[in-house]
């Protein structure tokens, strides 16, 4: 269906079997490009405009900087679309600013998500020089944390800043208790973030005593 939709791109679907590692598919991923490629490593549940693109490409200079973007977070619709008096919010009580579209980026509708370091642009031959992703990282989490140090430790800058054309929607978080510890608290810590704003979730709490 995209071959048939983007003619003129090049769209590959590549295979693999064994348990979930986020770096070990983007690594097979970027072997597929030449060293002067450059990347953009995103999840399935982010979407962007052709204006990030745009920073992506400005932002990333082959040999000396990468781009590590924060990323928009949606909250729980449940949360930022509520109504009703207590919220008083008029936007709200018309269905709530996430059904006007995914880029109503406002303290309501989600939160800069500072702690994840996952969405990066970076040409594929910095990404070799640093080592790519850790291999041995299995599960939610870690790799990307791992990958931004090894780019903080070389010689190469990392340019970080908030892009309003990157916006990760929400959708429901499991966290699985067999992950090592520090993967599953940041899972839970990640799950607990995109719940709502203080705001919306103390005035649910007031609408439901």
């Amino acid at each position: 269906d995209y071959k048939a939709k983007y003619p003129f791109s090049m769209i590959k679907v590549i295979t693999m079997t064994g348990a979930f590692s986020r770096g070990i598919g983007l690594k097979v991923g970027a072997s597929q490009f030449g060293n002067t490629s450059l990347l953009f490593f995103c999840d399935v549940d982010v979407i962007f405009t052709k204006h990030f693109i745009d920073r992506c490409r400005a932002n990333t200079v082959l040999g000396r900087q990468v781009y590590f973007p924060v990323m928009f977070s949606q909250y729980d619709p449940k949360f930022a679309d509520a109504g009703g008096t207590a919220g008083g919010d008029l936007l709200n009580q018309r269905k709530g600013p996430t059904s006007e579209g995914y880029h109503i980026l406002t303290k309501n509708t989600g939160y800069w998500r500072f702690s994840s370091f996952g969405m990066t642009c970076v040409y594929r031959l910095d990404f070799a020089r640093v080592g790519e992703f850790d291999a041995s990282i299995r599960g939610w989490g870690m790799e990307d944390i791992d990958l931004f140090q090894k780019f903080v430790a070389s010689d190469l800058e990392t340019f970080r800043a908030v892009d309003p054309g990157l916006v990760h929607v929400y959708h429901p978080i499991h966290c699985d208790p067999s992950l090592p510890v520090v993967q599953y608290n940041m899972c839970l810590g990640s799950k607990a973030n995109t719940y709502g704003s203080a705001a919306k979730l103390v005035r649910f709490w007031q609408d439901n005593m």
